[in-house]
């Protein structure tokens, strides 16, 4: 039998006798119809929302290991140098430097399409983008494994600023308007690609 992933902070029952959530509605709401996707085993479905900071490092780790082994294995190789703010108010959450060539990334995470709020302060960065880890789960109990996929927002070449449009988020908890904010349109982006696509689109001219 399936443990639902919102037991603990709901009343009704979480599972039927046939294993099928109860709750599917609420699961629904929080966007996790499918909660097995993400790679949630029965004993690790609580850990994963207790530490979801703690994912969202590692497949940041795992990004910045893709992407380096990318640039290392290019003839000649290609040296990036990861460089992070001190504070998360400056629009971006990793600049990345190849040659001369700057890169101001916004990272988000998700296992669907969906439109991404972000800083407004990245498009006033040149070479400001925003790339989004597709996550998927492959494999099963231990040996399960994440599997990447991106996606691309800014210009194609890295001296220009990208536009954000004009649309604004909202506060989650209060519904005001935050003006640092941005909502992008998921189409603006680029369709979903391997790591070796995105470091191209990431410093096309080094690669033209």
């Amino acid at each position: 039998m399936l443990a639902c992933p919102v037991s603990s902070i709901t009343s009704h029952p979480s599972t039927s006798a046939s294993g099928t959530c109860c709750c599917f509605r609420k699961c629904g709401q929080l966007g996790i119809k499918n909660y097995q996707f993400l790679g949630l085993g029965m004993t690790s479905q609580k850990q994963h929302y207790q530490h979801s900071s703690y994912r969202e490092k590692l497949l940041e780790h795992l990004f910045l290991s893709e992407l380096l082994q990318v640039g290392w294995f290019k003839d000649p190789p290609i040296r990036v140098e990861v460089i992070r703010p001190d504070v998360d108010n400056s629009g971006y959450d990793l600049l990345l430097e190849c040659g001369r060539f700057r890169r101001y990334v916004q990272l988000k995470r998700s296992h669907k399409a969906r439109d991404p709020t972000v800083n407004a302060g990245l498009g006033k960065k040149k070479g400001g983008c925003v790339v989004i880890i597709l996550f998927s789960v492959a494999g099963q109990g231990s040996t399960r494994t994440y599997n990447l996929r991106y996606r691309f927002f800014g210009k194609k070449n890295p001296e220009q600023c990208p536009e954000l449009g004009e649309t604004t988020g909202k506060d989650p908890n209060s519904g005001k308007i935050r003006k640092d904010t941005r909502i992008l349109n998921i189409r603006w982006f680029d369709k979903p690609a391997k790591i070796n696509q995105l470091f191209d689109k990431l410093f096309p001219i080094l690669n033209s």
